[in-house]
């Protein structure tokens, strides 16, 4: 969707480890030797060469792209920018709650951004050590699978989802917050030669909370084995619509890309009643 909307849809990528301390945040803290009244001159001086380079070629995307540098500068200059990413702030009891490991914080530092006031953050599950080399990292358990999600994976989500619900409930934010947790495919019903699980499409959960949605709600069902929908089928463009339902965009509704062609914002999806309430 964002390549489609053009650049200044583009996400902003952050790579960083919220369990140490302080936290580095490429692109968020100046470089050794720069002061903030020397990026403040250079900025000046590049808002100069672009006013004089405008005088001479009109041009909408010249006029975006000087708001995105504008934006750029105010980010990196703003106290309530940096401190979002100020972990430590938080109390060591709720850092404790979320999970001292690398989701668990990165979960929290979602929280923050939201408090902030930043409208969307995804959150990737992050490679633990040692996941680089071996047949099942992350949740891609192609070898022993119900150890891994039994001792590894489902207790670091499972406390760290609740405790991310339960902390934007205390704080006001869940009805306004829409939160979605999801892979982009299941595993396999049947268990591999190695234990594990494979890749598999056909069937899938996915979790919903806030944005005013009734909890302890299933919508569908798969069969004994879990391989294939046996009713309300839901597919990625009716999740498509929903999401966007809860965003505030018309599911039906068409842009234009960048090079004029109109687009729609999904292929004919439809948000699920069940969660809408329309």
């Amino acid at each position: 969707m964002a390549v489609s909307m053009g650049a200044a849809w583009h996400p902003m990528m952050i790579q960083c480890d919220p369990t140490q301390q302080p936290m580095h945040i490429e692109g968020m803290s100046l470089t050794e030797g720069m002061t903030s009244v020397r990026l403040a001159e250079r900025f000046n001086l590049l808002q100069q060469f672009d006013a004089h380079f405008r005088d001479g070629a009109k041009s909408s995307a010249i006029e975006e792209l000087g708001r995105m540098d504008q934006k750029a500068f105010d980010v990196l200059h703003s106290d309530a920018s940096r401190q979002a990413f100020e972990i430590e702030r938080e109390s060591a009891a709720l850092r404790d709650n979320y999970g001292r490991h690398k989701f668990g914080q990165s979960v929290l530092l979602a929280r923050r951004l939201v408090e902030a006031g930043v409208r969307l953050v995804q959150v990737n599950w992050p490679r633990a050590e040692g996941d680089e080399n071996i047949g099942n990292p992350l949740w891609d358990t192609h070898q022993n699978n119900a150890a891994r999600v039994r001792d590894v994976l489902a207790p670091q989500f499972d406390r760290t989802f609740a405790t991310l619900i339960a902390d934007l409930q205390s704080r006001g934010l869940l009805d306004e917050t829409l939160v979605v947790a999801m892979g982009e495919f299941g595993r396999s019903p049947k268990i591999n030669a190695s234990g594990g699980r494979d890749h598999w499409g056909s069937c899938f959960s996915v979790v919903l909370a806030g944005a005013g949605i009734g909890g302890g709600q299933i919508v569908g069902t798969s069969d004994r084995l879990g391989a294939f929908p046996a009713s309300r089928p839901v597919h990625p463009p009716d999740l498509a619509a929903t999401i966007f339902h809860f965003l505030g965009v018309d599911p039906a509704a068409e842009f234009v890309d960048p090079i004029g062609r109109p687009r729609r914002v999904t292929d004919n999806g439809q948000p699920l009643k069940e969660l809408t309430g329309t």
